[in-house]
């Protein structure tokens, strides 16, 4: 054998080794480039790329040994069934889901690849078992000691043009140049003439040619069988996480790139299984370049955060039982009479059952702890993770190796537990950096990296007599003098954690803790804006999901008393059914967890196992597609009807956008927080010689200015001058090149945006989203964290200091709110307001802050002239009632004049002209390089008798 030593180490590279893990990286590659491709028309990792593979690989056998048809006829059936396929996914599921979240399309997938798991059961497999895969033809070529069979000389032969021509059709024709303009902007490529529909079927069905060709191409040598799906699973994450650790060393753009990485992980996976005979170090490298291409490549970072429009929620609004009825005497002994009801029937439920049927019931109760763990994480949080099962998994065998070592059983889940969330934690801080799809593949990663390293890690697990690799053994003691080998105690044991654990989610949801989470999930940029720090967000909840995880995974092993990381509680597939699980019975509420749980687990027991996973992943199509709050969101319609027939008619206050918004509000004293950091300075805000470069563009050059105390300040310039670039500066979202900027006379350049919103900077944005799935008087409590922020444990437990801030932040927020005229939209969802409400939320946020300086961004934009001159007053009464000083940017030249005492105009990045405002209708420079022309400007008529704001934002 021809082999190389790497100089200084003994590390061998053998030729024949790099040949065969170059051929095996084509095949990687080909994964690589079908993911990439999806990602690249859809914006979404598909993950239905195995199951479309598998299902058309198993055509070939079946034609060959069961229709007796020879290969090529066979070959071109399965390619047609891949087009078939391909056609209608993007028919019945991604052109319905083009205006979804991302991460709905990205379930979507998920549940594709269960239907076609179950599509290939159904296919006549007698008999396959034993025969070989069918072969175009026989042939090996002998190189040295090296020999090559059909499946490598094919795989060479094929893979390079397969590659090559992907390549030039979307990099040289028009179909190719169709399908990147409509994936980026399918309005414009359709107002451009491009059939969006039609090109986003014929990329479809290229996907699913891909997944097609390289199933066939792995299957030549090995037994027809191996076509066949083998278990639950919706993909192989092992090779789903090879194909995106090449797709992302690629930035998920360049296909020849991508395609190299492929072959790269292949060549490595040959010389370190070659050179080191430790299992699970390949997929440790593969998790290593996952998270070094994450965390480095500056491009894809920016591509997974995605633009300020991008949503990470997976499901619309809930809202929660109308106050009016939530009183009413009947509705609360109902619901008093239904939670009796519920728990009477689950600690009656196990009674008279046999063994089996006790440890089925117990699963279920196991289950929806997990599914509580997705509800933190996914459904307040935002945050998608496919590594949930290495949480419970690690926990299991830490508390195996624990009570190994003679501890009792409470001390070693406590112990664990603490563990399970120290993991999530650390592998929680590429959230920092990505979220949405981009985290799914980190965590997937790992995932896969635990499942097969951690088994055979014997500092952790070692078990005398235990069967197998990676076994442990939890005897099941008494607690409290309950004896838990009774399968019935522990059914109550697991029913008490899962209500605590409910309680102690439900209770976060309604405290800041919770709020803060689903505030960074819709709108991270507005969260920090109002104090919120989104790392400790994200961080706080990747250790409660963790914690609930791994008590999940606790309380499993003991179950099963002789477990293995490899059980199918454990095994990395188990991740997506869990996501799949939250998002069936509903990803945001406590209930929805419970109701996923008793599906996933109590459907397959009547319908056995493949009616089951069919009907799991009908169900779940039809969810995402039809009712994408989930099961939960029907069990909330039933709460309702029954609700309003309880209480009666005409007992239900249901806002509506008719009628108008009293903007006057009364002088107040600002909150106690709202000017504990101010001097004595005439200068609160001071930006002094920034410079911001991105690239070659100059955004801003040399641009300094001030802002008196009480001062209302105006920020003018042409499209592209700089402006808001200068309040990304100026509110800590950008770094700046050079310069500085001072915040009540102290230096903050360095300072987050968040830590300078807890020093008095308000901001508000020109999207004016705010938070779309917060109600509006939540938006406002996000608000009051600044002066008031809530604490983790005190928010779980209910103690009375969480109970009592709370009642002091509603209290205020209603104050806030009626202060603006907006009490009667308060219950209602950020996203159901008109835009000029939405911008008075924005108002109402920074004033219930207590910002010292505000930082306006086209605050009147898509306002209508009356409202316009409604708004200018009520800013001006804002003003006066914190003492605060604003600054504001804005086209809306007459409105500018009107409202501000002092202007700066911006031209290039550039500081032009500053002074009155009337400067906009004088100063020769300013007109021409804001309006384009040398005369006065045209001006708005005398502006007419203030009149209200409409709640639908149309002109009266």
């Amino acid at each position: 054998m021809i082999a190389f030593t790497v100089p200084f180490t003994h590390f061998d590279v053998p030729l024949e080794v790099v040949t065969i893990g170059l051929i095996n990286g084509l095949a990687y590659g080909l994964v690589a480039i079908g993911i990439t491709f999806a990602y690249r028309i859809s914006r979404v990792i598909n993950f239905a790329q195995g199951q479309i593979s598998a299902l058309c690989t198993l055509v070939v056998p079946v034609l060959v040994y069961r229709a007796h048809w020879t290969f090529w006829p066979a070959l071109a059936v399965s390619l047609g069934v891949a087009l078939t396929v391909g056609a209608l996914i993007d028919l019945a599921v991604m052109r319905r889901l083009v205006n979804a979240s991302r991460l709905v399309a990205m379930a979507a997938t998920i549940a594709i690849g269960q239907v076609l798991f179950i599509a290939g059961t159904f296919l006549p497999q007698r008999g396959l078992a034993s025969q070989q895969y069918p072969q175009p033809f026989e042939a090996s070529v002998h190189l040295g000691s090296l020999t090559l069979h059909t499946q490598q000389l094919v795989t060479l032969a094929t893979v390079p043009i397969v590659v090559a021509a992907l390549t030039y059709v979307v990099q040289r024709t028009y179909l190719g140049l169709a399908m990147r303009f409509t994936s980026e902007n399918i309005e414009a490529a359709q107002l451009s003439g491009v059939h969006a529909g039609r090109v986003s079927t014929v990329a479809w069905m290229l996907v699913a040619l891909f997944a097609a060709v390289g199933g066939i191409l792995a299957s030549f040598g090995g037994r027809a069988a191996s076509a066949v799906p083998g278990g639950a699973d919706v993909v192989g994450p092992t090779l789903l996480a090879i194909g995106l650790g090449a797709s992302m060393l690629g930035g998920l753009v360049n296909l020849p790139a991508v395609f190299a990485g492929g072959v790269a992980i292949g060549v490595a996976q040959g010389l370190i299984a070659w050179n080191f005979h430790i299992q699970g170090l390949f997929e440790l490298f593969i998790l290593a370049v996952v998270l070094l291409s994450t965390l480095l490549r500056r491009g894809l970072g920016q591509l997974a955060r995605g633009s300020s429009e991008s949503s990470w929620s997976l499901t619309g609004f809930l809202p929660p039982l109308a106050p009016a009825l939530a009183r009413h005497p009947r509705v609360r002994a109902a619901r008093l009479l239904l939670s009796a009801a519920v728990a009477a029937f689950a600690l009656w439920v196990p009674l008279g059952v046999s063994v089996a049927k006790e440890a089925l019931l117990a699963s279920v109760l196991i289950y929806a702890i997990i599914g509580l763990s997705s509800v933190v994480l996914t459904g307040l949080a935002g945050q998608i993770s496919l590594g949930q099962s290495a949480f419970y998994g690690f926990a299991a065998l830490v508390a195996g190796r624990l009570y190994y070592e003679g501890f009792p059983m409470w001390m070693s889940a406590l112990v664990a537990v603490g563990g399970g969330a120290v993991v999530a934690l650390v592998i929680g801080v590429p959230a920092l950096r990505v979220r949405g799809v981009f985290l799914a593949v980190v965590t997937l990663a790992f995932g896969v990296m635990a499942a097969t390293y951690l088994p055979n890690a014997t500092w952790l697990v070692k078990a005398a007599g235990a069967r197998g690799s990676g076994s442990s053994v939890i005897l099941r003691s008494k607690l409290w003098g309950i004896d838990l080998q009774n399968g019935r105690h522990y059914y109550w044991l697991c029913l008490a954690l899962l209500v605590l654990c409910a309680a102690m989610v439900h209770r976060m949801k309604q405290t800041g803790i919770g709020r803060a989470m689903m505030a960074v999930r819709d709108n991270e940029s507005a969260a920090a804006a109002l104090s919120i720090d989104p790392r400790v967000t994200k961080l706080t909840a990747f250790a409660l999901s963790g914690a609930l995880a791994a008590l999940a995974g606790i309380l499993y092993a003991g179950l099963i008393v002789n477990f293995s990381f490899g059980a199918s509680l454990f095994d990395p597939g188990t991740s997506l059914t869990v996501l799949l699980m939250v998002i069936l019975g509903g990803v945001t509420t406590v209930s929805g967890a419970v109701l996923g749980a008793i599906w996933i687990i109590g459907v397959p027991y009547f319908l056995g196992a493949k009616g089951g996973l069919l009907a799991s992943g009908m169900v779940v199509l039809l969810i995402l597609l039809f009712r994408p709050a989930g099961l939960v969101s029907l069990v909330y319609a039933a709460r309702d009807r029954l609700a309003r027939r309880l209480a009666g008619a005409g007992t239900t206050e249901e806002p509506t956008d008719e009628g108008t918004i009293d903007l006057t509000i009364q002088p107040v004293k600002a909150p106690r927080h709202a000017r504990a950091n101010v001097l004595d300075d005439d200068r609160p805000l001071e930006v002094e010689h920034v410079v911001k470069r991105f690239g070659g563009l100059v955004a801003v050059a040399d641009a300094s200015l001030h802002a008196r105390r009480g001062e209302i300040v105006g920020l003018v310039g042409p499209n592209g001058a700089g402006k808001t670039t200068l309040f990304e500066i100026i509110s800590g979202a950008v770094r700046p090149d050079a310069g500085v900027v001072r915040f009540e006379g102290v230096d903050v350049s360095e300072l987050r945006p968040e830590q300078r919103a807890r020093l008095g900077l308000g901001r508000t944005f020109q999207q004016a989203r705010l938070f779309p799935d917060l109600t509006l008087a939540d938006a406002v409590k996000v608000a009051l964290e600044r002066g008031e922020p809530s604490e983790l444990f005190p928010s779980l437990t209910g103690a009375p200091p969480s109970r009592a801030a709370e009642r002091r932040k509603d209290r205020r927020a209603a104050e806030v709110l009626d202060q603006l005229g907006l009490s009667e939209w308060a219950p209602r969802p950020v996203s159901d307001l008109s835009t000029g409400l939405r911008r008075l939320a924005e108002i109402a946020c920074a004033f219930a802050m207590g910002s010292s300086v505000m930082l306006l961004d086209e605050p009147t934009a898509g306002l209508a002239q009356r409202e316009v001159e409604a708004f200018v007053p009520m800013l001006r009464e804002v003003r006066a009632s914190l003492d605060a000083t604003m600054i504001v940017i804005s086209h809306d030249v007459p409105m500018m004049v009107d409202l501000v005492d002092r202007l700066y105009v911006l031209d290039s990045g550039q500081v032009i002209a500053t002074g009155d405002p009337h400067l906009l209708q004088s100063d020769p420079r300013v007109l021409a390089a804001y309006m384009g022309v040398t005369a006065d400007p045209p001006t708005r008529p005398p502006a007419r008798r203030r009149r209200p704001l409409t709640a639908a934002g149309t002109r009266q």
